[in-house]
């Protein structure tokens, strides 16, 4: 079990539309930035594109999540899973001016710790690598990649190193590529050794509706709605589907049941 996926605000190029009867993708290009100011890592981007859809024109920046495969020292492959163009004029001088200013690099997945932890000079930095693999341009496909516990945090202080050969789910931030070519994070969050008895928790609520002394629906919202989850049950609620059997006080007393009793102890219960 394995997988790894990025999302990063990100500027695309070069589009050009790719025909593999009776599917359709366009490509793109773009660079992931690293820490490093001097430093970008090259992507061909790979996504979905019913015919008729509109080439993005060049330097349109999108908010891209997509599987990827980042072999060491080389170009990364990336299919996208979603891909949310800004809107705006890319050749306005001020078409950036209400995006967010959000270069960062995320990346998420699960794999196979293959090193032993190795520690920096300073023993504050634990250093190892994962096998990790996706579904990239039709075949699995693997790589290594490095990660990082930033020790200067003492968030950090209580969390052992992961064994080899454990399988982990890990996110952070893309840093740069280390000294083999291969992808490095500076991990955020670790999740070990992971195992088939791991259960996803489902979280509870559901979207909100925003205002309700507005009109106009907010897009976005911090704080939960009840009256959602009252409606929401409403809705289930169909009329049209027979009703749950619920016998009457009528069909209870006559077969020697005192309703009145029966509520009484319901209550005292």
């Amino acid at each position: 079990m394995s997988t790894i996926n990025l999302t990063a605000n990100l500027c695309v190029t070069g589009g050009h539309r790719q025909t593999t009867s009776p599917t359709y993708y366009c490509h793109y290009n773009t660079v992931l930035q690293t820490t490093h100011e001097d430093m970008t890592i090259p992507v061909d981007i790979h996504v979905y594109s019913p015919p008729g859809e509109c080439l993005l024109p060049d330097n349109t920046i999108a908010h891209i999540v997509g599987r990827i495969f980042g072999p060491p020292s080389s170009k990364v492959l990336m299919d996208v899973i979603s891909i949310v163009p800004y809107p705006g004029d890319p050749k306005a001088d001020n078409y950036e001016d209400n995006i967010p200013d959000d270069t960062s690099v995320a990346i998420w997945g699960v794999g196979a710790v293959i090193s032993n932890a190795e520690y920096g000079a300073d023993s504050k930095m634990c250093i190892f690598n994962l096998a990790i693999s996706d579904y990239v341009r039709d075949a699995t496909k693997s790589f290594t990649l490095g990660c990082i516990y930033d020790g200067n945090s003492v968030r950090w202080n209580r969390t052992p190193a992961p064994n080899i050969n454990t399988v982990i789910y890990v996110y952070g931030l893309l840093k740069d590529v280390d000294e083999q070519g291969n992808l490095s994070i500076v991990v955020d969050h670790v999740a070990l050794n992971l195992g088939s008895g791991t259960i996803a928790g489902r979280g509870g609520g559901g979207p909100d509706r925003g205002d309700k002394g507005s009109h106009r629906r907010r897009k976005f919202t911090a704080a939960a709605v009840d009256e959602y989850r009252a409606d929401d049950v409403n809705r289930r609620e169909d009329t049209s589907l027979p009703a749950a059997h619920s016998p009457s006080n009528e069909t209870m007393s006559s077969a020697g049941y005192d309703s009145s009793n029966l509520m009484t102890r319901s209550a005292d219960l």
